[in-house]
């Protein structure tokens, strides 16, 4: 599988998420999560609806910004804050459920595979889409815990191209004679 089609496949489940995230929210009610005692999982989906629509807002006023300035630099700061920022508070979240509910929630428990995280009591409308909340969670759960077994093979070159990318290179002819004072 070529990196188009990885990045491509992984923006479609983004978005998939994003949709299903929307749908749960209209479909489900807030006292009832509440009820369940599983109102974490629902303050998780609203974050990352909010997170998804906050960096769709932030790209283009980053971009707005960067082009009325004239200053790249601009687009780069928020390129970089702006995930750093949205990983850090999706940890901090996904740890509050880590916390209340592991055995659902961490893939290594068994009851992550058996079981479902909590039980809607009948009479409930839309209990498929608590179902669906429960699964969404198992999901982000699953990814940020790969993330987390990803990161010391993808935090190493990430800052070995952040440093190519500010030194200058001899084949772009971008040095200036004061970068080699003192050479010889």
């Amino acid at each position: 599988m070529s990196e188009t089609q990885s990045s491509s496949s992984s923006n479609s489940i983004s978005f998939v998420l994003l949709i299903l995230g929307i749908v749960v929210l209209a479909n489900t009610s807030l006292d009832t999560w509440d009820l369940l005692d599983h109102k974490s999982y629902i303050d998780f989906i609203i974050f990352t609806i909010s997170a998804s629509f906050a960096i769709i807002v932030l790209a283009c006023f980053g971009s707005c910004v960067s082009v009325a300035l004239n200053n790249p630099d601009c687009m780069n700061c928020f390129t970089i804050s702006i995930p750093i920022i949205f990983i850090l508070t999706a940890y901090s979240l996904m740890g509050i459920i880590w916390y209340i509910d592991p055995e659902h929630s961490v893939l290594f428990y068994k009851g992550f595979w058996t079981e479902w995280a909590f039980d809607v009591p009948k009479g409930t409308s839309g209990v498929v889409f608590y179902k669906i909340g429960d699964v969404m969670i198992r999901i982000y759960s699953v990814s940020i815990i790969t993330l987390t077994l990803c990161m010391p093979c993808i935090i190493p070159p990430f800052i070995a191209l952040i440093r190519a990318a500010s030194t200058p290179s001899p084949m772009t002819g971008d040095f200036k004679s004061s970068d080699f004072d003192g050479v010889l």
